[in-house]
């Protein structure tokens, strides 16, 4: 149980990586603060980890909201915090969007969408657990980028502008942050066996995925693991690290 006593913000919590590191931080112990702006999908989450005996709540937030963002925290500290600064221990950015449309396709609206989810909602939700972290000079903020910000599909360029930046936003964290006490990592998954997951490799191919195909897909919980490894107070000393994640 290496989570106990320590609470865990995952975001994207409703669905696919999310959900899965938000259950597995619970089963070792983590108290979970459940983010997603997908309500049902939230309470879904929650009711799963208190159905194992994991503490959880959910709280309804937009992560490009700097006003959810900080009343997210303000339910943290007034539901897991020890003291009147309340505390956060891990998170985990893992809220995101992806939208099909090669340049010039590309809409504006779709751009400003996947940049607004997966680089500033990173920013922000980071940026509000930070001096939470520092007054304990202990954290690690796990980023979930994607294999997309290496391989550049050119079906998706807002979102591998996004995932890079959520690379580069992490290295620069992680050497400010570092003198504080707070680790920052990153992880890079492949195509996941997930709703979105099957959608991008329909886009991609022309087709939906077989049978032989979705067993070369990750399972949203093997990349939970890598996250729940990467969360293990033991690996804080490896902050800047950034990992690939492959089925094998």
């Amino acid at each position: 149980m290496r989570f106990r006593n320590q609470v865990a913000v995952v975001t994207g919590a409703a669905s696919g990586i999310g959900r899965a590191t938000a259950i597995r931080l619970a089963q070792e112990a983590a108290s979970v603060v459940v983010v997603d702006i997908d309500r049902d999908g939230g309470r879904a989450t929650e009711r799963c980890i208190r159905d194992v005996g994991g503490e959880a709540v959910f709280v309804p937030t937009d992560v490009t909201s700097p006003a959810d963002v900080e009343a997210l925290v303000r339910v943290a500290g007034e539901r897991f915090g020890d003291d009147s600064h309340g505390r956060v221990d891990i998170l985990v950015n893992a809220a995101g969007v992806i939208r099909y449309g090669p340049m010039p396709e590309q809409t504006e609206e779709d751009w400003d969408l996947t940049l607004n989810v997966c680089l500033k909602g990173t920013f922000l939700c980071s940026k509000a657990v930070i001096p939470l972290m520092m007054r304990r000079r202990d954290g690690v903020i796990i980023n979930v980028s994607s294999s997309g910000a290496r391989l550049f599909p050119a079906a998706y360029p807002a979102y591998v502008a996004a995932k890079m930046g959520v690379l580069g936003l992490t290295q620069a964290m992680a050497r400010g942050l570092r003198e504080h006490g707070i680790a920052v990592v990153a992880v890079c998954p492949d195509l996941v066996d997930t709703p979105t997951g099957r959608k991008s490799f329909a886009e991609q191919l022309g087709r939906d995925p077989g049978a032989e195909d979705v067993a070369e897909m990750l399972r949203p919980e093997q990349v939970a693991g890598v996250i729940a490894n990467l969360a293990d107070p033991e690996m804080r000393f490896a902050s800047s690290t950034v990992v690939d994640v492959r089925a094998f």
